[in-house]
């Protein structure tokens, strides 16, 4: 597989999962909700959605070569109000103005639960950088069961013109 797009999958993997996990943050302190009810709710799963789409957008920052862990920190930041501002408009509240009034919903959201959010945010930034950096190897049962090639000397002789000239 392409080293390129498995930094991507696991980038994409991290908010997703990271957006799936903020849902649950916000909704289990409430009174009515439990985390047997809110892991499947469908606004988790929103979350999640809001949360790979916003990995998405940020995924060229993180997939970079030479990114640093600590590269991590404000990018995990942005992509997490992204991935909030993505979350009010594409599923904008009764509330809310309008689906354009996104950052309003938003910078509120981030004034009430930035003890929560922050964190963690800037967490699974430095773990999509981490990770996104780590070697794209195939696991050993994949590399057992590649087939074994001719000796190096054949292959070479198959390739290389002979010494005999015309």
């Amino acid at each position: 597989m392409n080293p390129a797009f498995v930094r991507l999958l696991r980038v994409l993997t991290v908010y997703a999962v990271g957006g799936w996990l903020a849902a649950l943050l916000v909704m289990v302190p409430d009174d009515s909700w439990t985390f047997a009810t809110a892991w499947a709710d469908p606004a988790a799963l929103r979350s999640m959605l809001s949360g790979a789409l916003a990995g998405l957008v940020i995924s060229p920052f993180l997939i970079f070569r030479q990114a640093k862990w600590w590269a991590g920190l404000p990018i995990g930041l942005l992509t997490g109000a992204l991935g909030i501002w993505l979350y009010f408009f594409f599923w904008p509240h009764d509330w809310q103005a309008g689906r354009w009034n996104a950052y309003k919903s938003t910078g509120l959201f981030l004034s009430v639960y930035w003890m929560s959010l922050v964190p963690l945010v800037m967490s699974l930034g430095v773990a999509a950088t981490v990770w996104s950096q780590l070697k794209v190897r195939p696991p050993r049962w994949a590399r057992d069961l590649e087939p074994e090639g001719p000796p190096r000397d054949e292959a070479r002789a198959e390739i290389l013109p002979s010494d005999e000239s015309p």
